[in-house]
C-alpha cells in the first residue's frame, strides 16, 4: 500500500503471473505497446509486458561433445549422458518454467518421467547458478548443462579472465528444432505497473520506452 515504486521488473512469466494473482499489479492497455511485441509473449490478462527473451538451452564442451549428439530435451534422459549432465536446483524458477512447458506440450505424466530420468544422468547434485554449471563443465565435472542462453555472453564478456576462459570452453545448442518439435523453451523478463504506483504517467512512458525499438 505504501510502496514508493511504480514498476515491478522481474524474470520469469510465472513470477509476473503470481504478482498479478496477488493483486500487486494494475491492468494496462496492451495495445498501446504491442506493435513492437510478439503477441504470443504478451499477458492475456493485460497485467504485464515482456521486455527480453531468455532461452533455456543446452551448452556442451567443445572438445568432449559434438553437436550432432544433441537433439531434444527428451534426449537428455538417454543413458549416453549418464554422469555428464549438470543443472541447477529444481527450486529455481527457470527449471520450474521449463518443466511447466513440458507439462503444457506433453502432459504431467511425461514431465514426471522425464524429470526422474534426467536425475539419473546428473554428474553431481544440483548446486550453484547457471554460470556455475558452465564452470563445472570447464572443470571436467560434466560435459553438458541446461542453462539460460545469456549466461554464456556474460561469461565471455566477464571482467574475470578465468570466466572468459570458461565461456570459451563451451558451445550453445538450441534443442527441439525438428519439424514436429516444440522448439527451445523461451521465457521472458517483464515489467508490470504496480497497483499503487505514485507516478503512473511516467511509469507508462518508461514501459513504452523499454519495449520500443
Amino acid at each position: 500500500e505504501n510502496c514508493p515504486a511504480d514498476l515491478l521488473i522481474t524474470v520469469d512469466a510465472g513470477k509476473l503471473h503470481k504478482a498479478a494473482q496477488q493483486n500487486l499489479l494494475q491492468k494496462i492497455n496492451i495495445s498501446d505497446y504491442s506493435n513492437s511485441i510478439n503477441s504470443k509473449l504478451t499477458d492475456p490478462n493485460n497485467f504485464w509486458l515482456p521486455i527480453t527473451y531468455r532461452a533455456r538451452v543446452i551448452v556442451y564442451h567443445k572438445d568432449r561433445v559434438v553437436s550432432s549428439d544433441l537433439s531434444t530435451y527428451d534426449d537428455l534422459t538417454n543413458q549416453k549422458w549418464k554422469n555428464k549432465l549438470l543443472v541447477r536446483s529444481s527450486t529455481n524458477s527457470y527449471n520450474q518454467a521449463l518443466l511447466s512447458s513440458l507439462i503444457a506440450n506433453k502432459n504431467e505424466e511425461y514431465a514426471l518421467k522425464w524429470a526422474n530420468s534426467v536425475v539419473l544422468n546428473f554428474a553431481r547434485e544440483p548446486k550453484g547458478n547457471d554460470r556455475d554449471q558452465v564452470r563445472a563443465i570447464a572443470a571436467n565435472v560434466g560435459d553438458i548443462a541446461i542453462v539460460n542462453s545469456y549466461y554464456i555472453g556474460l561469461l565471455k564478456n566477464s571482467s574475470d579472465s578465468l570466466d572468459r576462459l570458461v565461456g570459451e570452453t563451451v558451445n550453445v545448442f538450441f534443442p527441439n528444432q525438428g519439424e514436429n518439435e516444440s522448439g527451445t523453451h523461451v521465457n521472458i523478463s517483464g515489467i508490470g505497473l504496480l497497483k499503487k504506483a505514485p507516478n503512473i504517467d511516467n511509469a507508462k512512458l518508461l514501459m513504452e520506452f523499454l519495449v520500443s525499438d
